[in-house]
């Protein structure tokens, strides 16, 4: 048994040794926290915040999802700053890069996410640093506007609604949509010459699904993205990491969508877009606990389900659970009926006894967290890997 263990704790000591021990958020950051998309109004995010506050249901963090924003814009274009291009100007879709006179004359590819126009994507990889400069330099701006404590980043794999398919260069120039080849040369990335399930859903479609042309150019164009995708989310967290503090001079807590090997270092996650099911709390207790082994201990679902109706029972439930995680954020989509623990008086009873118990013991899982930062002490993990051969302990809890 103690073979196993040390075995175990042996292992992952050497993988952080490799990549790096995971960073430590501020305190306030292991509290419960309320979030939703669609709450339309402050006035709205103000009345939920104070009916879980009437009833002494602790809370330490609102979140705002894009609601507050000015047609869902983030930051503007910087003239230093490096972004996503195009490999050659034949490639660029001119009706769209006309459009825009930061665009215009150059090969910045543009794409489609949540604002009303066309997105540039930053290149956080960029070699000699200004896009980091520039990224921290929007936070203070924007810090001055809206005072912040923390930072959630999401569509970083990165994410483009709806991309298209071209198989000339006429063809691209009839949509206002990021379209990538699909026939000749330039396919040649799109397509590779293997079967590959690294596509967003369905078999079929290509690499640049729901995501840009494998073709564009990212690191200061030394690199093609086919190369540096799935570093996106990993980098942009890396460069929020290190602005935040510059700007608040305070240590923080950044949640990212998209992770890499050592995006613990950066910032911690959450486990995606779930469902409002009893399956999906199930693959959460999973989730976190593989996470913390993969050097990510700041990591919880969201609480009751994203998408689609939760109901009183699953909420209870996934509340309980929802105490336990290191990040611990109660989260629905727009649309859905309200899933906070006000809701119902059930929920509310038993957040305000399980809610206690994590504040309660709140300084033994920061310890934990500081010993997983410090010198990899994995702060959760399964019974039954730490019990291996102890019959007894798991007939115990069963």
């Amino acid at each position: 048994m103690l073979d196993l263990i040390c075995k175990f704790h042996f292992v992952t000591y050497q993988y952080l040794q490799h990549i790096g021990f995971p960073f430590l958020p501020a305190y306030w950051a292991l509290g419960y926290q309320l979030c939703r998309w669609g709450y339309g109004s402050l006035d709205a995010m103000k009345t939920v915040i104070s009916r879980n506050q009437a009833l002494g249901i602790p809370l330490d963090v609102p979140y705002a999802d894009i609601d507050y924003m000015n047609h869902y814009e983030d930051f503007t274009e910087g003239d230093d700053a490096s972004f996503i291009e195009w490999a050659r100007d034949d490639q660029v879709p001119h009706n769209i890069q006309d459009q825009y006179p930061m665009a215009k004359n150059t090969r910045v590819m543009l794409g489609n996410v949540w604002p009303e126009r066309n997105t540039a994507f930053p290149d956080f990889l960029d070699t000699k640093n200004n896009t980091n400069n520039w990224w921290a330099g929007e936070f203070a701006t924007f810090h001055k506007t809206l005072p912040f404590d923390g930072m959630w980043i999401d569509m970083n794999e990165p994410s483009n609604f709806d991309t298209g398919t071209y198989s000339s260069m006429e063809e691209q120039l009839a949509t206002s949509k990021l379209s990538c080849p699909i026939s000749g040369a330039d396919a040649s990335l799109e397509i590779p010459p293997y079967p590959t399930q690294a596509v967003y859903q369905r078999s079929g479609e290509y690499l640049f699904s729901k995501t840009l042309c494998m073709l564009g150019k990212t690191a200061r164009r030394s690199r093609n993205f086919y190369d540096t995708k799935n570093l996106y989310g990993w980098s942009e967290a890396r460069a929020t990491y290190q602005a935040i503090p510059l700007v608040t001079g305070k240590r923080s807590a950044v949640i990212s969508r998209s992770t890499f090997p050592s995006s613990g270092r950066y910032g911690g996650h959450w486990l995606g877009d779930n469902t409002a099911r009893w399956e999906d709390l199930q693959t959460s207790v999973i989730g976190v606990m593989e996470f913390n082994m993969f050097g990510i201990p700041y990591v919880g679902s969201d609480i009751c389900g994203f998408n689609g109706v939760s109901n009183e029972e699953l909420c209870l439930r996934w509340h309980q659970f929802g105490a336990f995680s290191p990040f611990s954020r109660d989260h629905n989509s727009e649309g859905m009926p309200d899933q906070d623990p006000a809701v119902w008086p059930s929920v509310a009873n038993a957040s305000k006894i399980a809610l206690p118990f994590r504040y309660y013991y709140l300084p033994f899982l920061y310890r934990c967290i500081h010993g997983f930062h410090a010198c990899s002490k994995i702060s959760l993990q399964f019974l039954k890997l730490k019990l291996f051969y102890q019959s007894f302990a798991i007939g115990k809890f069963r």
